[in-house]
């Protein structure tokens, strides 16, 4: 599906045409601004203790990865941290960064709550599914 929001200079025109996406005909219905509602985003929490905020480590544990793993994407480029690629292992990570890796998934930082006593962070993240 897809939402499309346009001037009202141009529903009539949409309306009356056929749109094709490809050879795909799609459907088309108009709605008010009052009664959209965006879609809710599926995501789950993930509470883990790590010992640095650095990149290699929360994606290794956010997508459940082998740190060596972390670190081949990180390098190959296929990470991205609030949408501009990373190619540092020690990046550190902040909260509310937004960590997205080509082909495994989303993870947003969520908030520091505390170390334990051997000094490890716990750390919430928002994996998107």
């Amino acid at each position: 599906g897809c939402v499309l929001f346009v001037e009202r200079e141009v529903v009539e025109y949409i309306m009356q045409n056929e749109l094709r996406v490809k050879h795909v005909p799609l459907s088309i219905t108009e709605l008010s601004l009052d009664t959209f509602e965006p879609p809710v985003q599926n995501t789950k929490e993930l509470h883990i203790m790590v010992a640095s905020m650095r990149l290699d480590t929360i994606l290794a544990h956010g997508l459940n990865l082998s740190r060596s793993k972390a670190m081949d994407l990180i390098q190959a480029g296929k990470v991205k941290v609030n949408h501009s690629e990373v190619t540092d292992n020690d990046f550190i990570c902040r909260q509310e960064d937004l960590i997205s890796c080509r082909g495994f998934g989303r993870l947003r930082v969520g908030e520091q709550s505390g170390e334990t006593k051997k000094g490890k962070l716990k750390v919430c993240l928002i994996k998107y599914l």
